[in-house]
Formats: C-alpha cells, structure tokens, sequence
C-alpha cells in the first residue's frame, strides 16, 4: 500500500507540474537582464544547500527501499542514518533563517484566493510570495511529526505497537513533506525561469526582481 502512494504521490506532483509547465511556466519571460540584484548570502545559500544534499540522499535511501520491498540495511542504513542528524539541523537553520520573511501579509492572502500557480502577470509579493510561503510552513508542519517520530523510535517505551505506530506516523508525514519539497523544486526552477541560480549565486536579475518580488525590491532600495 506505502509503495502505490509512493508512486501516486511522485506522478501526481509531476502531473501538476507538467500541466503548470504547459499552460503557464512556458508563457512565463526569460529575463536577459545583465544587471543582478543580491537575493541570498552564503549563508541562506549554505543552509539551502545543506538541505538540499541530504534531503536527496534520504530521499533515495528510504523511498528506494520502500519501493524495492525490503528493509534498509547496511551501507544504505547507515548513509540514512548519518543523513538525518545535519538534515534536522538544516531544517531548524530553515526555521530560523526564513520564518520572519515567511510571515504572511494581506497581499499575500489576496494572492491565494486568486490561483496564484496560473497567474503570469506581476503579483504584489515580498521576498517571498504566497505559494512559497505555503511551502515553507507546510514543510515546516510536517517536518515536526518526521523529526519527532524518528527520535522517539530510539526509545522503545510504548512496546512493539508504539514503534509501528511511530514507524507510520514517519512514513506517512515523510511522504507528504516529500511531495511538498518536490512541489517546491518544480515552482523554483523551470516553474519560474530565473529563480534557480540564486541558490548558486545568491543573485537574481533586476527584472526578474521587478517582477516576481517588487515589494521587497523597494524596501531593500535595490
């Protein structure tokens, strides 16, 4: 049953994104603008980047061994393991580094009630817009139930029940987070031409800024 919502879960968002690519990603500019504005630091890159490496290993780790049928063991356990602890840290890093900017403001739930995916025209946005900051908090949410499940199975203290239980509660929430991140990698990367290369750069061109972040644009005065 865990390995067709597996499944399910990965094609729906691929769906959606192909659909997205199509009918709005595509319509969206390319911005050829030499001049750049700084978006992100070293270290909002560096903590995205952490994030972003051990997400993919545990996501490679125990999703492919959940597909494959069998428990992990091993090499792939102890790579799943030694993952977990700086990918923890990076998402309280993430906590802490983005929830000022995350907070959400009239225009942004304005913006909601609009379908933000399908719009193409400039939106009313900080440095952050709606859709992203949905993404933030819901990872955020999710991420506590993945996080707490995880360590409490250290402690056999509810018996045999209390670790399949806790086993679940981290496969289903895991599952959803996954989802979630994926949607998110889709919006910041070919569901918005020019959004990806702040993660390498920490810049973005002036017109895309204009665009996709006029509020924060002003306020920063870049």
């Amino acid at each position: 049953m865990y390995r067709i919502l597996i499944i399910v879960g990965i094609l729906a968002v691929a769906a959606v994104a192909g659909i997205h690519l199509l009918t709005v990603g595509l319509r969206r500019p390319r911005f050829q603008d030499a001049k750049t504005v700084t978006r992100f630091g070293l270290w909002q890159r560096a903590v995205h980047a952490l994030l972003a490496a051990t997400f993919l290993v545990l996501f490679l780790t125990g999703f492919g061994s959940a597909l494959s049928g069998k428990p992990m063991h091993g090499y792939v356990l102890m790579l799943h393991a030694t993952c977990a602890p700086p990918f923890i840290i990076a998402l309280m890093a993430m906590a802490l580094t983005w929830a000022h900017d995350c907070r959400y403001q009239q225009h942004d739930l304005t913006l909601l009630q609009a379908c933000p995916l399908c719009r193409t025209e400039p939106v009313q946005a900080g440095k952050f817009n709606a859709v992203q900051k949905t993404f933030f908090w819901l990872s955020c949410l999710l991420a506590l139930p993945v996080i707490l499940s995880s360590v409490l199975s250290m402690f056999p203290l509810a018996g045999t029940a209390g670790q399949h239980l806790l086993l679940d509660i981290h496969k289903f929430t895991t599952l959803l987070m996954t989802v979630t991140v994926l949607g998110h990698a889709y919006f910041q990367t070919l569901g918005r031409p020019g959004t990806w290369q702040v993660m390498t750069s920490g810049k973005v061109s002036s017109q895309w800024a204009d665009k996709y972040a006029p509020l924060w644009r002003q306020k920063e005065g870049a």
